[in-house]
């Protein structure tokens, strides 16, 4: 019987091809309601199984989504935003950074310097992690990228919203 790094060191092997298919059917109903939410609205939420599932759902067409937790959010993939729609999420970054040093004693210059230095590197589509602890500008921040997201990328989404609702299995890519 082969032990998971032996599976590992065959699956590294060169010129090896594998295809892995995705069996919606095959998870519990709150899963896949939770799941079903998160691929349609293109946000997802938390680390548990649903957030995972969309993910990997989401990551098989490359389309953009906003990964949110209670630590912060990361922005995956591009978004098409003009420079006022920069502005704005800018101004609720600075909001942010704000409340937090009204509220935080501990949110001292090198945390605030962090926040500007992340969200320009998410706004010049570089992959970065936000780190923000306030909900409400978490969600509002979040929402502002959603808002943006391009037309190929909500089209996918629909269509990989169709597969995964009608049950068949699809491939996923490794």
């Amino acid at each position: 019987m082969s032990n998971i790094y032996e599976i590992a060191r065959k699956l590294q092997m060169p010129g090896l091809n594998v295809q892995a298919t995705f069996h919606p059917t095959l998870l519990t109903t709150r899963v896949f309601n939770s799941a079903r939410r998160m691929i349609a609205s293109g946000r997802i939420e938390g680390n548990g199984g649903a957030a995972k599932v969309a993910q990997v759902v989401l990551d098989s067409k490359r389309v953009a989504y906003v990964k949110c937790n209670k630590w912060g959010l990361s922005v995956e993939g591009a978004y098409e935003m003009d420079e006022a729609a920069k502005q704005e999420v800018r101004d609720l970054n600075e909001a942010y950074i704000v409340v937090e040093s009204a509220q935080n004693e501990r949110f001292d210059d090198t945390d605030r310097n962090y926040a500007r230095r992340a969200l320009e590197k998410v706004l010049s589509e570089e992959h970065a992690w936000i780190s923000m602890y306030n909900a409400e500008y978490r969600t509002q921040i979040a929402e502002a990228f959603l808002k943006h997201r391009r037309p190929a990328d909500l089209h996918n989404a629909q269509q990989l919203l169709t597969a995964y609702e009608s049950g068949e299995p699809f491939p996923i890519p490794m």
